[in-house]
């Protein structure tokens, strides 16, 4: 799968490969910050890095507030979804071989789900057990 890449994101990235990554002959883009240079390991490394940013930008987090690196995939998967985005499309995206695999990372629209309720005055009811 190809997606499009914004021209800031990109222009972002080759700065960052151009002026701040360190030096290496890695195939990867984001490296550790300490030698040895290599790939960050796991999603772990890169919720440090995002809650460096998070404190030095002043910005409050609590438990599950969902201001974490791993909560990016959920909110993209959600914003997809209300998008009209099929869900073996957003699969891909994430990165999943399942379809059903996305389905956690996926977030319910509770208000809109409530405007589906149906409106128990229109329903005749007879005489019996809802009476």
């Amino acid at each position: 799968m190809t997606l499009p890449l914004e021209t800031s994101v990109g222009n972002a990235i080759a700065k960052y490969i151009l002026e701040a990554r360190s030096e290496s002959t890695s195939e990867y883009v984001f490296l550790r910050t300490s030698a040895p240079y290599r790939k960050l390991s796991d999603c772990g490394s890169m919720d440090n890095i995002l809650e460096k940013y998070v404190k030095s930008a002043g910005i409050l987090r609590q438990p599950g507030d969902g201001k974490s690196f791993h909560a990016l995939p959920r909110s993209m998967g959600t914003w997809m979804l209300e998008s009209g985005v099929p869900l073996t499309t957003i699969s891909q995206v994430l990165g999943h071989k399942e379809q059903d695999s996305a389905k956690q990372y996926l977030s319910m629209d509770y208000e809109k789900l409530v405007s589906c309720a149906l409106d128990f005055q229109e329903i005749p009811l007879g005489k019996g057990i809802f009476e």
